[in-house]
């Protein structure tokens, strides 16, 4: 529910959570004084806050009315009625960012497991064998053991788990780490059931926000390389020189340029010694290429995404107990640990009551 106001402005209203998303963006409705209306800036900000949440191409579900003095509105931009115009609208944008962010993370929640699928029954056919000579009982050797004289020990499994202790996010579950699936997730239990933990999105958001802060700080340690970085762009991208530069040095990295149809890179900031480096700046060459007219917002999202990317564990990576502990440590330290930067959940949920209804107890 969305419950927020301040000296001009009263919102209400309610959202699914980013689980349950739509294919288009019909499904953000927008009341002005319980009158609906469209209103392309309110729209944008809340699909920007929601965009952290979701994968691409998918869009939230809300239900906005905002109350206000009738004079800080004017119905009478369109014909139709359906558009408006504020004469505070940078507040009410402002309001509506901190009370959906807020109540995002105070009622996020790791997506459930779906089991409710049909079950069927399977007739299994039994074939009749005839033998030419009858079956006659052989007696067991003695240097083996009957089933009766054999004895089975009952012993916990050679199995350690360890407590996560929750410190950050109050919405982020108590586990225990007790395995790994194929090299690629991680397995922990809970009081409220099982929870299968993505470790190479579960460490991109871990490693998003570092490197946000990093880069965000203007005191930045530079080392220089004892070979220089030499990436080929193609000489069409030479005239555009002055452009990848400047994004470039905004992630605090700094090209020359190097022949007809190369880059120069002599030092890069020392939080990046244990990234590709190389491969990152043809990450960020190509997203400039394929997104010349983006804002520094999205160009610096871009960027964390791709380094986040390369610094993280990746999938068929067998990982030890403490190894596994650390991802879930730092994952509970984020502030948005349900999603990587790409919208893809971190870790589901599966209940014990729907464990029970799977094997019918």
């Amino acid at each position: 529910m969305l419950n927020s106001s301040d000296y001009d402005y009263v919102i209400s209203g309610a959202y699914a959570l980013p689980s349950i998303t739509r294919a288009t963006k019909n499904y953000i409705a927008v009341f002005i004084n319980s009158r609906m209306v469209r209103s392309y800036r309110l729209q944008k900000v809340i699909m920007e806050i929601f965009k952290s949440y979701l994968p691409d191409d998918r869009y939230p579900i809300v239900v906005m009315d905002v109350r206000m003095d009738a004079q800080l509105v004017d119905v009478n931009v369109h014909p139709s009625k359906w558009e408006i115009r504020l004469s505070k609208e940078q507040q009410l944008e402002d309001l509506v960012r901190r009370t959906l962010l807020q109540s995002l993370s105070q009622n996020m929640q790791a997506p459930k497991v779906k089991t409710d699928l049909p079950i069927t029954a399977t007739k299994i056919e039994f074939t009749n064998f005839t033998f030419d000579e009858p079956i006659t009982e052989q007696p067991v050797p003695p240097s083996f053991k009957t089933a009766e004289s054999v004895s089975l020990e009952t012993a916990e499994p050679n199995r350690e788990t360890v407590k996560v202790i929750n410190s950050k996010n109050n919405q982020f579950p108590i586990m225990s780490v007790i395995g790994q699936f194929h090299g690629n997730y991680i397995l922990a239990e809970s009081i409220d059931g099982l929870y299968i933990i993505d470790q190479h999105a579960a460490q991109e958001r871990y490693n998003y926000e570092r490197f946000q802060q990093l880069m965000m700080n203007e005191k930045t340690e530079y080392q220089t390389l004892l070979i220089p970085l030499v990436i080929e762009i193609g000489s069409y991208l030479q005239s555009e020189f002055d452009h990848i530069s400047e994004m470039l040095q905004k992630m605090h990295v700094t090209v020359e340029l190097f022949g007809t149809d190369s880059l120069l890179c002599r030092s890069v900031p020392v939080w990046m010694s244990d990234i590709d480096v190389l491969v990152f700046i043809h990450d960020m060459v190509d997203f400039y290429q394929a997104e010349q007219d983006t804002s520094l917002l999205a160009v610096r999202k871009a960027a964390l995404a791709s380094l986040a990317c390369h610094a993280s564990v990746k999938f068929n990576q067998h990982l030890n107990l403490d190894e596994m502990k650390e991802v879930i440590l730092h994952l509970q330290k984020c502030e948005n640990p349900f999603n990587c930067p790409h919208g893809r959940p971190t870790f589901i949920h599966l209940t014990e009551s729907q464990l029970k209804k799977e094997f019918l107890r």
